[in-house]
């Protein structure tokens, strides 16, 4: 390879890898933006941003030339009924919980239902899709479970805010599991599902000084900002992923909520006693997760690299002195 094409690899690398931080930073630091809120209703709020999303991702998409993606998206019944509509239900309970979370002052215990919600998916891959059931991940989650019975608290002050956007989150990665479709499209073809009920709940509920009537150009700015950093990292994502090693994807998707504690202590929430116990055997179990996974699957791939290897040494070798006498 020449140089500048190893110098042109090297660059790729490193924008894949700057995209992808960039993506989790946003989500992460999203509760910093939604503290600037000016004084509007939350169900105003929310089916705003699902609206200004949907608005943003179709535009990124038609822009891109997949216009037709979605059409042909729209049209597989068994993908849409099997994954895409129950996707979007899920999607939409995660973002509308989240959303109440950040705003209500439970920043951690948003934290705590995104550290244990790639475990959540580990488990359902194993109880639905039967996936082997590993050592580290039963270790991982008595740890957890450890670190919630010992708190006393539990998961906080919100329990049901961590469960459910633990559950919601992993239900929504079952269903998405095995789809081939382009990250951005499928987000747009979710999005397109949900924007009628949101722009209809707008029309019929909220027109008035809790909604519309409200809406100077100032909030209407505030207004599409909540729906572009929905929208954004979810295109940064999708321009990098299948680029991105999967055991960097495995460490970086713990950034969000870490960067979650961060907002929290900035915005001055204040973590109990039994939140920073369950958060330490968190913490714990997903350093011991994420390590023995690393090493096994390096592992793996240095067995997988060494077999190719033997596969090309034990091919046979024409010997030399017959190979003259055949040109002779």
């Amino acid at each position: 390879m020449k140089t500048d094409e190893i110098e042109k690899t090297e660059k790729t690398a490193s924008g894949d890898y700057l995209r992808m931080l960039t993506c989790y930073v946003i989500w992460g630091f999203q509760p910093l933006y939604f503290h600037l809120k000016p004084d509007i209703d939350g169900l105003f709020l929310l089916m705003s941003r699902i609206f200004w999303g949907c608005v943003l991702v179709t535009t990124v998409v038609l822009l891109r030339g997949r216009g037709r993606e979605i059409l042909e998206t729209f049209r597989d019944k068994e993908l849409m009924l099997k994954h895409l509509i129950p996707g979007a239900f899920f999607n939409f309970l995660d973002l509308a919980l989240y959303l109440f979370a950040v705003t209500s002052g439970h920043i951690l215990a948003t934290s705590l239902g995104y550290y244990v919600a790639p475990l959540v998916v580990c488990a359902l891959g194993v109880v639905v899709f039967h996936e082997k059931l590993t050592w580290q991940l039963i270790a991982a989650a008595a740890l957890i479970l450890t670190g919630v019975l010992l708190s006393g608290s539990g998961f906080g002050d919100a329990p049901l805010i961590s469960i459910g956007l633990m559950f919601c989150f992993s239900i929504y990665a079952a269903f998405m599991k095995g789809v081939k479709k382009d990250a951005v499209v499928c987000t747009a073809v979710h999005l397109m599902l949900v924007a009628p009920f949101a722009l209809l709940t707008i029309l019929l509920f909220r027109t008035g000084q809790n909604g519309l009537a409200s809406v100077d150009f100032g909030t209407q700015m505030f207004l599409m900002g909540a729906g572009a950093i929905m929208s954004l990292p979810i295109v940064l994502y999708a321009s990098c992923v299948k680029r991105v090693p999967m055991v960097v994807m495995g460490l970086l998707q713990y950034l969000s909520p870490t960067f979650g504690i961060v907002c929290s202590i900035i915005l001055h929430e204040k973590m109990g006693r039994g939140q920073f116990i369950t958060f330490c055997f968190i913490w714990a179990a997903l350093l011991l997760f994420t390590v023995v996974t690393t090493c096994r699957e390096r592992q793996e791939k240095q067995a997988e690299i060494q077999k190719n290897k033997d596969i090309v040494h034990k091919r046979p070798v024409c010997d030399t002195q017959l190979c003259r006498n055949g040109q002779t």
